[in-house]
């Protein structure tokens, strides 16, 4: 069963090379909004450093939102080929440390930008409204104070288009990243702090909308 995605993947390639030097198509170019639950992850893990090493938290930014821009190549009937950048993240924690009568402020950050290529299909491609399905691959090009190590992942997604025989349309999607990031993550233990490491899958589930030209 693991490697039943894999599997799916090269049946929707054979059935479709016959199809693709006859076929026509049409370059889309999607912009999606997408909630991400890898990104809490990361501002929870980063917070816990923080306290860990004594720091108070003055303010942050956390907003588990994010863009991303996927355009690919649908042919007439209905197999896709693409590419992309997203969802792209971003963590800001500010931390104070006070001396005495004065303090300090710094800020923590992690900043994440994951590249994808993908092959998909769409169910009824002739239809106004139709589910599709696409699988591919993602590698996170991401940056922060506590991330040591980066390993790309399987990329699994299903939608639905609206208006699809409108030049501008519509639809949302649910995608399963299953890339993983390694951190260093800070414990304390009564009143001991040690330091281990925490895998975290930075991109996790994501759930968006999406505007299509």
């Amino acid at each position: 069963m693991k490697n039943l995605p894999l599997f799916l993947l090269v049946i929707v390639i054979i059935f479709s090379l016959g199809q693709i030097c006859q076929a026509g198509g049409d370059m889309k170019f999607p912009i999606q909004l997408s909630y991400v639950s890898g990104l809490g992850d990361v501002y929870d893990l980063y917070v816990d450093n923080l306290e860990a090493r004594g720091y108070d938290i003055s303010s942050d930014f956390y907003l588990p939102i994010a863009l991303s821009f996927h355009p690919f190549y649908e042919f007439d009937f209905g197999l896709r080929i693409g590419g992309g950048i997203g969802p792209i993240m971003l963590v800001l924690v500010q931390e104070k440390t006070i001396y005495g009568s004065s303090s300090s402020t710094d800020y923590t950050t992690y900043f994440d930008l994951p590249l994808n290529f993908h092959v998909g299909y769409t169910i009824v491609p002739r239809s106004p409204v139709s589910p599709y399905v696409k699988t591919g691959f993602v590698y996170h090009v991401n940056t922060g104070d506590y991330l040591k190590s980066t390993k790309p992942g399987l990329l699994l997604a299903a939608g639905l288009d609206f208006l699809r025989t409108k030049r501008v349309n519509f639809g949302f999607e649910v995608a399963k990243d299953f890339s993983e990031s390694t951190f260093e993550h800070r414990i304390e233990e009564d009143w001991t702090y040690y330091t281990t490491e925490k895998t975290i899958s930075t991109g996790g589930l994501t759930i968006g909308i999406f505007v299509r030209f």
